[in-house]
């Protein structure tokens, strides 16, 4: 079980290095502007164990796991300047897409259904 110890120490250890810079790169400078990159890392991770008899305690057995996940996302940027330093948010328009696109479906749908009682009628 020690060996599952040392490879989640190993993970925890490389995770914790992780941080903005390394992921989308230290910030830049372009004349008298310099960009900062920010983002955002989420991650989990779990594992577990165990070990017992079969039904017909003949055999023992013992298994374990771990998984981990990482998310990242851009998520915008700081904009400094001699006049002064500002937030630029990067915008996803996906969800905002998606919600239409379902609202455009729906409301077609309607109509087609609504036409189509029209003629019935």
């Amino acid at each position: 079980m020690s060996e599952y110890k040392d490879i989640i120490r190993n993970i925890v250890s490389e995770v914790k290095e992780t941080n903005v810079e390394a992921i989308f790169g230290e910030a830049r400078q372009m004349g008298g502007q310099t960009i900062i990159p920010v983002g955002k890392i989420s991650y989990g991770w779990g594992g577990g164990g165990g070990k017992g008899k079969t039904e017909d305690r003949e055999q023992e057995g013992e298994g374990s796991g771990v998984g981990m996940g990482v998310n990242v996302k851009p998520i915008g940027y700081i904009d400094v300047t001699p006049e002064g330093a500002s937030y630029r948010p990067i915008v996803d328009f996906a969800p905002l897409v998606a919600v239409g696109a379902g609202v455009l479906g729906l409301t077609a749908l309607k109509l087609v259904h609504h036409m189509t009682k029209r003629k019935a009628a």
